[in-house]
């Protein structure tokens, strides 16, 4: 900051430039408020910089903080871990110059402990494997994790259990080795416009909103969810399951876009979206190839499976235990033109646990005669 001492003219000038500072963070971080239903109005404190009066330290501001401040934390790296325990936001300068790394395995990286809490414009750099974990006697609520760039080698990237409205949105999440986001008894939770590669999500309870993110290595985990949408995802390479599904109900996945390469020599199989044990599903309008099993249902009920793309999976839709449980197969498109119905296969579990085909089969009385043009298929 300029710091010029002569009377007059050089006093305005520093005037001028001192409220242009102070006033710079509020307007910086005003995007990051409107993505939450909490007012941060407090005031500001920095963290380092050059100004006078700055921390030099996140974790100083943080203790001397108070209800509704902002902490904004200038370009640089800083070895940190983070202990939260009052409703603060957090902003980085700058999400690539702005560093935190992990100090110590021994404790979480960052422990967020307080509803009403907001950490934007962040490289977050677990590397020593310490993660994150949210805890509360009750369940925290109105969390925004917003525009950060996440990394970690293996560990579970974010530990949320018990929680309510809390929004993920437009991070970059990658993993060394396989990790995965661990988001358990969440209610009213967002996760949209995320990058996740070699990480999956996994979640339970609901309603969640899962939209617009691409996974690279990665997949979905869902159990117990319900009234929940799982729409416009791009998951390709997975891992056994693209989408996993146990239990729940009244959940919608809808124009996603599940992309994989057949390997011959794979010791496993993979699925496009199985479901298990689920009741009043709908699988409408995604496109799904290169899996061994496009859709798998397994004790499923009441699913609707309607105006999928079937492309170049071994065998795109097999049901298992489902046959009498009102399942409706229509309008797929099934890797080729089809005038006549599709029949799907189904099993069932014999004598001595053998599998047999007691002519199980459902049909999708009026296939699609060519593929539907789903949004991001180019």
């Amino acid at each position: 900051m300029n710091k010029n001492h002569s009377f007059g003219k050089g006093l305005a000038v520093l005037v001028v430039i001192l409220f242009v500072g102070i006033n710079a963070v509020p307007s910086n971080a005003e995007s990051i408020v409107n993505n939450s239903s909490t007012s941060f109005d407090g005031k500001t404190l920095y963290v380092g910089g050059s100004g006078p009066g700055n921390y030099s330290t996140i974790q100083d501001a943080i203790d001397n903080a108070s209800y509704h401040d902002t902490i904004f934390v200038y370009n640089g790296t800083y070895y940190e871990q983070l202990w939260i325990d009052l409703p603060i936001q957090l902003i980085g300068e700058s999400k690539n110059d702005t560093i935190i790394n992990s100090k110590t395995s021994n404790t979480a990286f960052i422990l967020l402990d307080w509803n009403q809490i907001t950490i934007s414009g962040f490289t977050l750099n677990d590397d020593l494997d310490a993660g994150w974990i949210l805890r509360g006697q009750d369940p925290l609520r109105n969390i925004n994790i917003i525009d950060n760039n996440i990394k970690t080698y293996k560990s579970p990237v974010i530990v949320f259990h018990g929680f309510k409205d809390v929004v993920i949105k437009d991070n970059i999440i990658s993993a060394t080795n396989r990790s995965v986001i661990d988001l358990k008894g969440g209610v009213n939770c967002t996760i949209v416009n995320n990058f996740f590669s070699n990480c999956s999500l996994q979640v339970s309870s609901g309603p969640f909103n899962i939209s617009n993110n691409r996974i690279t290595g990665g997949s979905i985990y869902i159990y117990s969810m319900s009234n929940s949408l799982v729409t416009w995802n791009i998951l390709q390479n997975t891992m056994y399951h693209a989408i996993y599904v146990q239990g729940g109900s009244n959940n919608t996945f809808g124009f996603n876009i599940i992309s994989n390469h057949l390997d011959p020599l794979a010791e496993y199989n993979s699925f496009g979206i199985f479901l298990f044990e689920t009741q009043k599903t709908t699988i409408t309008k995604n496109y799904i190839s290169g899996n061994t099993f496009g859709v798998y249902l397994w004790d499923s009920r009441m699913t609707f499976v309607c105006k999928n793309t079937f492309i170049d999976n071994n065998v795109h839709a097999l049901f298992y235990n489902t046959h009498f449980h009102f399942n409706k197969w229509s309008r797929n498109y099934w890797g080729r033109p089809r005038l006549l119905p599709k029949a799907i296969l189904g099993l069932r579990e014999g004598q001595f646990d053998l599998y047999f085909y007691p002519g199980f089969l459902s049909f999708d009385w009026r296939p699609a005669i060519k593929p539907y043009d789903i949004p991001r298929i180019k």
